[in-house]
């Protein structure tokens, strides 16, 4: 059990960058920001952002050894939680996008409105702690106009590539 926890302690301090509880962390939209924390009821610092107008979709999964499930909380009011999974010491990743996707990982995707952010994560269920890592990222919402005019420019790209097939078959 004990090296177990030593793998994880020194994958999340030195792998995935981890963040101390000291002070906020500021993310990046898009990218996944790894996290330690402590025994089960333990909240983590806060991760500070803005979402912009459409807003964002967050996602929190558990990384190390399957098994933490965790609460998700905006300014204190929790918004939602991961999913529950097994308990399993033989299941291990420190790839976020693996842990998100995989069903032995608990994970979670939630909605945010357009505005300040302060996220803070406490794990509900810790089987290999006290302590263990996750991974945090946010996703901006396209804005509808945005979405229209992609879906334009394609409609218009298939037809200029019709009328040009069209127009050098009538040129043979």
């Amino acid at each position: 059990m004990f090296p177990k926890l030593s793998i994880v302690l020194a994958l999340a301090a030195g792998t995935i960058g981890a963040v101390g509880s000291a002070q906020a962390v500021s993310l990046n939209p898009g990218e996944f920001t790894g996290f330690t924390f402590g025994e089960a009821g333990s909240s983590t610092q806060p991760f500070n952002f803005n979402v912009g107008e459409g807003g964002a979709r967050l996602k929190v999964t558990d990384a190390g050894f399957a098994g933490d499930i965790f609460q998700v909380s905006n300014f204190g009011a929790v918004i939602g939680s991961t999913s529950n999974v097994s308990t399993n010491p033989d299941v291990f990743t420190a790839d976020p996008n693996e842990a998100f996707n995989s069903p032995l990982f608990s994970s979670g995707s939630f909605s945010l409105a357009e505005g300040n952010q302060s996220i803070t994560i406490t794990p509900t269920a810790s089987p290999f702690g006290p302590g263990g890592s996750g991974f945090i990222r946010f996703d901006p919402v396209p804005e509808p106009l945005t979405i229209f005019g992609s879906l334009a420019a394609i409609g218009m790209g298939a037809f200029l590539k019709r009328e040009y097939s069209r127009k050098s078959k009538l040129l043979k």
